[in-house]
């Protein structure tokens, strides 16, 4: 019987069945008899017939050569076979039948034969047991990794044929169909099943990655082979955990209240860790994101109080996810600055106690009711723009300073104070002044929050007067841009003059007995009635007269009856009053 330089036997040219070798001398590096090499498609003959070349110069005995000789070149050397064999095997058109084939890894050893000859097929590897289920990876025939048993290719459906000639896979045996002429047809003999893996073991500072690989083999001349990478984590334990930075940072002063509370760690905090505490407590949650914890307040702190922070160490500390705790525990701390009047104005204006509006420069206004935003913006006014309203005296516009302090704004705060209540603190403001510090400041921001959280606006509207000295003096009430008064007034004589300045309405009566000092020393005590007090004893108020529109009162405005009960309800607390020169 003829047998390759491998060892494995040769189909004789003039059967049509293989006979198997008594005793193979060396199994193929796959662990089979013999193990056709894979080789990739080639680019189809052109549709013409192309001369047959010459047959391949196969490097076998002289007995094996002259043997060819006689039945022709059906056999040529592949020199992709690791085994150096002459086999080569091309689609055939009878399919062989492998669903019924069972693979097994040769475990005969050189010289030894299979056990039971009807069972064994010669031509492939017979594997010990099914393979595991696992993602398939094609793998090269004689793989090598230690990770599996060589695999076995999948019969084509097309079967295998020979190159061209007689004998068994040639053209007219039965395993042949017609082939390229003069050309042996190599081709792929289908996707090669097999389980690939491998394992990579990193160890960083997040914890142990494992990464493995695996391919799935697709159909027959599949085009491509898709992979998929895994990767699995598993935290492992790290140092003890350390405080990186504080902010605000400790010893800090003017800090915003109203701003978050930020503490970077060295680690990763775990989700159960506990969290660092605040002294005072105030409202809020703490968020953690990796190795950063952040408290935002619900409303914070009010101005000028100081804040200590602790963050707890030991068992019942701050931990890492990887357990990791903080040794020694940290204390620091920091004050908050104070509310700005700059601010008092914008919030003012947007209640509705100002003839102006306003608005931040860029994006919309933080919401009324948001008192974190508020206190914040308390701290750090944002910057923006004031509108007047339609239809004012330019007197008025000309006494305002946008973020300064003003008499609109001193007239805004009093009729915000009696608004709410602080009826004392605005006559205390009135005599010594816009304050916006101290108790009547504290007492002033505590009720403006309260009335951005329920969003208490202005319900007098803005009003404005003017009492003229020029002859014949008169009073001219504006009410939300608009005149709605105009009428003959008193002023004081030359003795007793009315103070030419501007002032807010800070004490209402409507009928009150006013008593006094005349110039010549005698006593006075009047019944006036509709009494709207803006500077020490002047005020706007009905006194009898027989004319009006001259000096005639002791520092008072003085109207008629019927015109100063007309325009009492207007002369709100907080109007701005202002007294012309003569």
């Amino acid at each position: 019987m003829p047998l390759s330089p491998s060892g494995t036997y040769r189909p004789d040219a003039a059967g049509t069945e293989p006979t198997k070798p008594t005793e193979p001398t060396k199994p193929s590096p796959a662990g089979s008899w013999f193990t056709p090499k894979a080789k990739a498609p080639e680019a189809p003959a052109p549709e013409a017939p192309a001369p047959a070349p010459e047959p391949e110069q196969v490097p076998e005995p002289e007995p094996l050569a002259a043997e060819a000789a006689t039945t022709g070149p059906a056999w040529t050397a592949d020199p992709l076979s690791p085994s150096g064999s002459v086999f080569k095997l091309k689609p055939s058109a009878e399919p062989l039948d492998t669903l019924g084939t069972t693979w097994l890894a040769d475990e005969l050893g050189s010289g030894s034969s299979p056990a039971n000859d009807d069972q064994v097929d010669s031509t492939r590897p017979l594997p010990k047991a099914d393979p595991p289920e696992a993602p398939e990876t094609p793998v090269p025939p004689g793989d090598a990794t230690g990770l599996g048993v060589a695999a076995a290719p999948a019969a084509p459906s097309s079967g295998w044929s020979g190159g061209p000639g007689g004998g068994p896979g040639g053209p007219g045996g039965p395993y042949g169909q017609p082939g390229s002429a003069g050309k042996p047809n190599r081709r792929k003999m289908g996707s090669i099943v097999g389980i690939a893996a491998a394992l990579v073991v990193l160890i960083g500072a997040g914890g142990i990655y494992y990464y493995t690989s695996s391919a799935k083999g697709s159909t027959v001349h599949a085009a491509s082979n898709s992979k998929a990478k895994r990767k699995i984590i598993t935290t492992i334990a790290r140092g003890p955990e350390h405080v990186v930075s504080v902010s605000p940072a400790a010893g800090s002063t003017g800090v915003n209240g109203g701003a978050a509370i930020t503490v970077d760690f060295s680690e990763p905090l775990s989700p159960t860790s506990p969290m660092p505490e605040l002294h005072p407590k105030i409202s809020g949650s703490w968020h953690v994101a990796g190795d950063k914890a952040e408290f935002v307040p619900a409303k914070g702190y009010w101005q000028h109080t100081k804040v200590k922070l602790t963050i707890p160490a030991g068992a019942s500390g701050v931990q890492s996810t990887g357990g990791g705790q903080l040794a020694t525990a940290v204390t620091e701390g920091f004050t908050t600055g104070a509310f700005s009047q700059v601010r008092l104005e914008q919030d003012l204006a947007q209640l509705g106690y100002l003839p102006l509006t306003w608005a931040p420069a860029t994006g919309s206004p933080a919401a009324l009711t948001n008192l974190n935003a508020q206190y914040s913006a308390a701290y750090v006014p944002p910057s923006g723009n004031y509108t007047w309203l339609t239809g004012y005296p330019s007197r008025l516009m000309s006494m305002w300073r946008p973020d300064a302090p003003s008499n609109v704004l001193r007239g805004a705060v009093a009729a915000f104070l009696a608004d709410h209540g602080q009826v004392l603190d605005m006559i205390a403001e009135n005599q010594d002044g816009l304050i916006v510090s101290g108790p009547i400041g504290h007492d002033l921001w505590v009720a403006m929050f309260k009335a951005l959280a329920s969003q208490d606006m202005n319900k007098h509207g803005y009003t404005y007067a003017v009492a003229s000295q020029h002859y014949p003096e008169t009073l001219t009430v504006w009410h939300n841009g608009q005149v709605i008064f105009h009428h003959l007034a008193n002023t004081g004589i030359p003795v007793s003059p009315t103070s030419v300045r501007t002032d807010p309405v800070y004490i209402r009566y409507q009928s009150q007995i006013m008593k006094g000092t005349n110039p010549d020393g005698s006593k006075y005590a009047d019944q006036v009635y509709w009494v709207a007090y803006f500077h020490e004893g002047e005020a706007v108020h009905y006194f009898p007269r027989y004319t009006y529109g001259s000096q005639q009162s002791l520092g008072c405005v003085e109207l008629p009856y019927g015109q100063a009960k007309h325009i009492w309800p207007y002369l709100t607390y907080g109007t701005l009053v202002t007294v012309t020169k003569a």
